[in-house]
């Protein structure tokens, strides 16, 4: 995995095939709290609140989102769907964003 010290280091780094649907979900996220902060950790994109943690991560099929296998498990029903495996949700860049989804996900990750 390749690190990225700083998020816009991570950005550029994003296949350009998959930037415009990341930055819209990446800005969606964003607007949901004014207090959610951008970091780059684990080589992708993260945000936190207060002490709650969540990642993003922008490739050349999709966009993954890694709320981990607890918050998974609880919205199941919702996300059957989708592919998913242990901790990541696969956003296809070649469908509609699922932002009632990902708005379900980043409440439960981060507490909102």
């Amino acid at each position: 995995m390749s690190t990225h010290e700083t998020v816009d280091s991570y950005i550029k780094s994003i296949d350009p095939v998959a930037l415009p649907i990341f930055n819209q979900v990446r800005h969606y996220i964003l607007s949901l709290n004014t207090e959610i902060k951008e970091y780059s950790g684990y080589g992708i994109l993260g945000f936190k609140l207060a002490k709650k943690k969540f990642y993003i991560g922008g490739y050349k099929t999709h966009i993954g989102l890694y709320p981990g296998p607890t918050i998974i498990e609880s919205l199941k029903d919702k996300l059957k769907d989708l592919k998913l495996s242990k901790g990541t949700i696969l956003i296809p860049l070649k469908e509609p964003i699922p932002f009632d989804i990902i708005k379900l996900v980043i409440q439960r990750a981060l507490d909102l």
